[in-house]
């Protein structure tokens, strides 16, 4: 979205689209162009202190460089395996206990058409008992998340591939709707998991669902299997799994990330990346953007973590996100300090002043100007701050209330 989109009328931003092309003036009818009128004052006010002002305010609807028109921005995750070093050699597994992710479950078995939900059932036991009799299966809780955090990640998701009707789930009834589209709508999954559930009891599988997002309880079953003296592996090929593996455990867990076409399977060893990984990042991957958090616009997470990390002084930014007592206002200063590094500051502690700045630069040689490209206003970056220390809190065990911390709750 450009900047010269826009325009003030009265109380209220409108698009300059929507500026009436005449305007009467006594009894005369005059042509008006709001884009050359905008463009005019831009140009007037580039080098002033008036235009400077401007930039702690928004200038949009939205806080573009965090958000688009859809919702959150978003990055791509898997590319956090980047810093996550795979064994060379499959490990031994004699005597394993797996823990799957129940979500890549969903996913992972591929649906044939005109199979009955028993068949499909029945194809889910088939995969998991290849990894054996200890077999542990997690599913996320999907029955009460519209006050989840993670809300607004599955509502993107669901816009993104369009959903399906309700459907009646019946072992004899044969499915008609793709699976991606299925497995979208809540209703249909929830009650095919209890379906899947109950063959999987007949089968001897054991079966947990968490209250609401699973990540956590994956990694933690897991690590009780290890300390019970179990050589324990984690299924699934979200990030978050591994990276929450590597923050909370001590013990030698494994997680498997299962091949795709033209791969094989890659196994990650959880002692031997705490050992490599760079200091903070689990704060560095939740501020870069996480399915609960935002990503910064053209902000590439391993390029933006990697520009964070060679930045020495972000450390003892970085390490008040760990404090449980952490000052709100350090945090969000903090932040400031952080937001500013990631767009090429150094020091910078006003990210307003600095967002005028980064203006100045990138309007140079550019007729229009794209306003995702500046950092985010200091008021904006607050809210984000708070949702990474509200995230990273919740991560190591400290329970918060999420409407102090940036969240709204719909209820």
């Amino acid at each position: 979205m450009l900047i010269q989109n826009f325009s003030i009328s009265g109380n209220r931003v409108i698009a300059l689209s929507d500026v009436p092309s005449r305007e009467q003036i006594s009894k005369d009818t005059m042509l008006v162009d709001p884009l050359s009128i905008f463009r005019t004052i831009i140009s007037s006010k580039k080098h002033g202190k008036d235009l400077k002002n401007y930039f702690s305010y928004e200038l949009s609807p939205i806080p573009l460089p965090l958000f688009s028109l859809t919702g959150m921005r978003k990055t791509s995750k898997s590319n956090l395996f980047k810093f996550f070093p795979a064994l060379t050699k499959v490990p031994n597994l004699e005597n394993a206990t797996y823990v799957i992710d129940g979500g890549f479950l969903l996913h992972r078995v591929l649906w044939i058409g005109n199979s009955t939900y028993g068949e499909l059932c029945d194809k889910y036991v088939e995969y998991v008992q290849t990894f054996g009799s200890d077999v542990m299966v997690v599913f996320d809780g999907y029955e009460d998340t519209k006050n989840s955090t993670k809300n607004a990640e599955h509502l993107r998701r669901l816009k993104r591939k369009g959903s399906s009707p309700d459907l009646i789930i019946d072992q004899d009834l044969i499915c008609t709707i793709p699976q991606e589209n299925f497995l979208t709508n809540t209703n249909n999954k929830v009650n095919f998991i209890r379906s899947l559930c109950s063959r999987f009891q007949e089968k001897g599988i054991d079966w947990i669902s968490a209250k609401n997002d699973a990540d956590k309880l994956i990694v933690n079953t897991a690590i009780q299997k290890s300390r019970d003296g179990e050589n324990a592996v984690i299924v699934g090929e979200d990030t978050d799994l591994l990276l929450l593996a590597v923050v909370l455990s001590e013990y030698p867990l494994l997680m498997m990330k299962p091949a795709q076409p033209n791969t094989v399977d890659k196994y990650f060893s959880v002692l031997k990346i705490k050992k490599k990984v760079p200091s903070g990042l689990l704060f560095l991957h939740l501020f870069t953007g996480s399915d609960t958090t935002n990503a910064f616009y053209g902000k590439d997470k391993v390029t933006a973590i990697s520009i964070l990390i060679k930045k020495s002084y972000l450390s003892h930014e970085m390490d008040k996100f760990y404090d449980p007592n952490a000052d709100p206002n350090a945090i969000v200063q903090a932040g400031e300090i952080i937001a500013a590094a990631l767009y090429g500051a150094n020091k910078e502690r006003n990210l307003n002043e600095y967002r005028y700045k980064c203006f100045e630069k990138l309007s140079k040689n550019k007729r229009e100007f794209d306003l995702s490209q500046l950092p985010p206003t200091k008021a904006a970056l607050e809210q984000h701050s708070k949702r990474v220390y509200y995230e990273l809190q919740n991560v190591i065990g400290n329970t918060l209330d999420p409407v102090k911390f940036g969240w709204h709750c719909l209820f």
